[in-house]
C-alpha cells in the first residue's frame, strides 16, 4: 500500500500523454498549416472513429489524437 500511490503516480505521470483522448480544453493544431482544429470531430476513417484524430481542412493531413501528423 505505500508504494502503490507512489507507483500509480509515477505511471500517471510518466504516459499522462498517451492518456490523452483529445476531448477536453486542449485545443490542437495542424502541425504542417498551424490551422486550429475543431473541438468535436467527424471520423473521416475506421481508424480516426477508434483512435481518435482529425483530418486538416485546409491541407488535408491526417493528425493523430496527440496532435502528430500520421505520414501513412
Amino acid at each position: 500500500m505505500v508504494l502503490g500511490l507512489p507507483l500509480a503516480a509515477y505511471f500517471y505521470f510518466r504516459y499522462r500523454r498517451d492518456m490523452i483522448s483529445g476531448i477536453g480544453p486542449v485545443a490542437h493544431r495542424c502541425s504542417r498549416c498551424h490551422e486550429e482544429l475543431p473541438r468535436f470531430r467527424m471520423p473521416k476513417s475506421i481508424k480516426q472513429a477508434l483512435l481518435g484524430g482529425w483530418t486538416c481542412k485546409r491541407c488535408g493531413s491526417t493528425i493523430d489524437r496527440h496532435g502528430l501528423v500520421n505520414e501513412s
